[in-house]
């Protein structure tokens, strides 16, 4: 995806909206940002985004047209859509006079509050990974709408002393209603045959979630799932194309990435609390995969948030 900071994002939408088309945002720090959009049309940018952050849109009037992985898809309202890693998003159009919301989430705080709801809608997700787009049931979508702008509101509530806590409430109550819709919609679509092998899927999933930074050999996954390495390599590759030591490798390096942009955690304390060996054995493992030292990419991530910030002084 390409690196584009929220700030470019809102600057693109602005002219790429048509004229009378309104954008208004709300951000926590730098934690999550909405956006919500109003107008005839505006186009979105190819694959924007993070690799460390969760990227969603609710469409609630309107349509959307886009291309994912070279399929040329489309979406009348109500309708939800997850930029995912792995897709190739091109010629994304919102049209005909539509309303929507975009919300970006850092990773890490996603999954802080989000955590007890993923464990109950494994099995969901798998599926809608391998589509992450659906057309919602109008009469659903009702208490999600108001759920998202009670959640846009309470972004900018800096004077409330519990105002993080409410916004993660609020984020797993919105969660929480967007995936009963879901669920709804979905459910009669999901293979009874498969349910086995989803199954397992999707306690991987969960498990890798939550030990894949204790955790980092795949037959420690497989004897939880009571099933041979090769076997749970076999279902993941089905079912998302890729096999167990893939999928760790590109967990743990997620959760490395938020790590080293935490300026109190030295590159030792990174490697400690991913439970490498050595700050050696981390290092070479990081640039194995990212080609770059863990040093080198907190230098990036540091210029870019002091760019971020530069340029928000700026439209300020």
């Amino acid at each position: 995806m390409k690196n584009m900071s929220n700030n470019e994002l809102i600057e693109w939408l602005r002219d790429h909206i048509s004229e009378d088309g309104s954008i208004e945002t709300a951000s926590y720090a730098d934690q999550l940002t909405i956006i919500h959009l109003k107008g005839q049309t505006c186009q979105l940018p190819d694959s924007w985004g993070h690799a460390n952050c969760h990227i969603s849109l609710q469409l609630y009037s309107g349509e959307l047209r886009l291309m994912a992985n070279s399929l040329r898809v489309g979406f009348e309202s109500p309708a939800l859509i997850d930029f995912i890693m792995g897709y190739d998003w091109k010629n994304m159009d919102l049209l005909n006079d539509f309303q929507a919301y975009i919300l970006l989430s850092k990773h890490e705080f996603f999954m802080n509050s989000t955590a007890r709801l993923r464990s109950k809608i494994a099995d969901l997700m798998l599926h809608f990974a391998e589509h992450p787009f659906v057309q919602l049931e109008r009469d659903r979508v009702c208490r999600l709408k108001q759920l998202t702008g009670l959640l846009f509101s309470s972004l900018n509530d800096i004077s409330n002393p519990l105002q993080t806590e409410q916004i993660q409430m609020l984020l797993c109550a919105t969660e929480c209603e967007l995936w009963n819709a879901i669920s709804l919609k979905e459910h009669n679509s999901i293979n009874e045959k498969d349910f086995q092998e989803k199954d397992r899927v999707a306690q991987f999933f969960y498990l890798m979630h939550s030990y894949c930074r204790e955790q980092h050999e795949v037959r420690w996954y497989a004897s939880q799932l009571s099933c041979s390495p090769d076997a749970l390599s076999a279902s993941l590759k089905r079912f998302y194309g890729k096999n167990a030591s893939m999928l760790l490798n590109e967990r743990l390096i997620a959760e490395a990435k938020v790590l080293l942009q935490k300026p109190e955690c030295s590159i030792q304390d990174v490697a400690d609390m991913l439970c490498f060996s050595d700050q050696s054995a981390f290092g070479k493992f990081f640039k194995r995969h990212c080609n770059m030292s863990p040093m080198q990419y907190r230098f990036q991530a540091e210029e870019a948030k002091r760019k971020e910030a530069a340029c928000k002084e700026s439209i300020d």
